[in-house]
């Protein structure tokens, strides 16, 4: 394994319209100790060509081409080949600023850490965009004893307090992408750390519950150094009437995990409430689908995601007292099972709206 190399994978699948751009983004990085894999999932575009004329061009560039498996399937099969002693993740419609190499391997020379996490820049398609930081009063290095109290906890949903931040418009996925992360290559190879490949969403967070619980300590480098560009095509912008079941799957492999990991109450709290949380996106969510599905459909798939044992659990387990008195009553509606009156009220809000456009 190569000292201080950084394995850089990228899942690719139909991005014709985007790979050079991340490529071009890693080739002109001001530190060129790496090497880039590119797993093609089964593109139908010309993609592969694109990335093969790249490959034939640069040794550092290893193509991997496999049939449509999904994006951690193609990361796993990245992982496998990976020689780095550090290793992350671009996706193909996105890509890093010049420096992203340079100040991940200045922040592992001077810290050893396990993972180092750096902020990203949402763009939009038409170039706009935010810059993200985090918010940790300046220090940059943490110890076990955090990851544990904090990092764990916001991976595995909202805490009671986090709920309530959220709720006052605070952004706290600050631990979720896999994008923004560098991890010891050690680390991943001594728990057998992988991509849940039955996920359709959240296996970034799956993934890094499982690294951050293993993790001895983290560093972070407060710097937007990743562009995530907002793709108005991506997965979890379609308007499927199955994409909370797929958000809840994600919730509970967290259940999983916090019953395997034998975590206290408290962690336990965090993905009850991130699937109350679900709940209520779901009740808004379906509201505005009635021009794709039938208010019968609609209404089933709502009564199925309230069925669930999960919710049940989440619902009993809620405490209102901690909530804002203004979103109160809403929740209370939530704990004694009245999520069909919400649904009414809003979907009878939509088609009002709806009628005065015309």
């Amino acid at each position: 394994m190569n000292q201080n190399k950084i394995s850089i994978i990228i899942p690719t699948f139909n991005a014709e319209k985007t790979i050079v751009k991340a490529i071009d983004s890693v080739l002109n990085q001001t530190y060129q100790n790496f090497e880039l894999i590119i797993v093609n999932d089964g593109s139908s575009d010309k993609s592969y060509e694109i990335i093969e004329q790249y490959a034939h061009q640069d040794d550092r560039i290893i193509l991997i081409n496999q049939r449509n498996q999904g994006v951690s399937k193609a990361r796993n099969n990245g992982l496998n080949i990976a020689t780095g002693s550090y290793i992350t993740f671009v996706d193909s419609d996105d890509y890093i600023c010049p420096d992203f190499c340079s100040k991940m391997i200045e922040k592992i020379k001077e810290t050893n850490a396990d993972i180092i996490k750096c902020t990203y820049r949402t763009e939009w398609e038409n170039g706009d965009g935010d810059n993200w930081y985090f918010s940790l009063g300046g220090c940059e290095y943490f110890s076990k004893d955090f990851i544990q109290t904090s990092v764990i906890s916001s991976l595995l949903g909202l805490s009671n307090h986090n709920l309530v931040r959220w709720l006052n418009g605070e952004d706290l996925n600050a631990y979720y992408f896999a994008c923004t992360t560098c991890y010891k290559k050690e680390l991943i190879e001594q728990y057998n750390l992988h991509f849940n490949e039955n996920l359709k969403i959240g296996e970034d967070l799956i993934f890094n519950l499982m690294a951050f619980y293993y993790a001895k300590n983290l560093a972070i480098i407060n710097e937007p150094l990743y562009r995530w560009v907002n793709n108005s095509s991506s997965m979890t912008r379609k308007q499927d009437i199955k994409l909370n079941r797929y958000k809840l799957d994600c919730i509970k492999e967290r259940q999983y995990l916090c019953n395997e990991f034998k975590l206290g109450e408290e962690y336990h709290q965090c993905y009850r409430n991130q699937a109350i949380m679900l709940g209520l996106y779901q009740i808004k969510y379906l509201s505005l689908l009635g021009k794709e599905y039938t208010f019968k459909e609609v209404v089933e798939e709502l009564e199925w995601l309230f069925n669930q044992p999960l919710m049940a659990e989440a619902r009993e387990q809620l405490l209102l007292k901690p909530i804002p008195l203004k979103f109160k009553p809403i929740f209370f509606l939530i704990k004694i099972r009245k999520h069909k009156f919400i649904f009414y009220v809003y979907y009878l809000l939509n088609k009002l709206k709806d009628s005065f456009m015309y």
